[in-house]
């Protein structure tokens, strides 16, 4: 549900960017009145992480 308001709403963001959301993040609630999300776990996206780190992890 967070991702389909998120699409309707901000039309800056790629489809193909809102599935990877919904694939990495998994399943969670969310509360369309309040447009907030809760997640069963915590979610770090870190792209600023040279390749070579990542890998070595």
């Amino acid at each position: 549900d967070r991702v389909c308001s998120i699409l309707g709403s901000e039309k800056k963001i790629s489809r193909n960017s809102a599935s990877h959301l919904i694939n990495a993040a998994g399943p969670g609630t969310f509360d369309p009145k309040t447009k907030k999300e809760e997640l069963s776990f915590k979610l770090t996206l870190a792209t600023g992480i040279p390749g070579e780190v990542c890998k070595s992890v």
